[in-house]
């Protein structure tokens, strides 16, 4: 990262794509984030609420 991404860092945000559920209802697919073989966030997805995954790199 240049000098100006280290003092803003750098925001890696993931939204899920839908996947089909066993009732044949659409729903958010499960994400995560790994960094430096790190999980740095996780979102198990599902049919209710927002789903997504969200990590700023400092």
């Amino acid at each position: 990262m240049n000098s100006a991404e280290r003092k803003a860092g750098i925001t890696m945000h993931v939204v899920p794509g839908p996947v089909i559920l066993p009732d044949g209802k659409a729903a958010a697919a499960p994400c995560s984030i790994t960094v430096d073989g790190k999980q740095v966030a996780k979102d198990a997805g599902g049919s209710t609420g927002k789903h997504s995954c969200k990590y700023t790199l400092r």
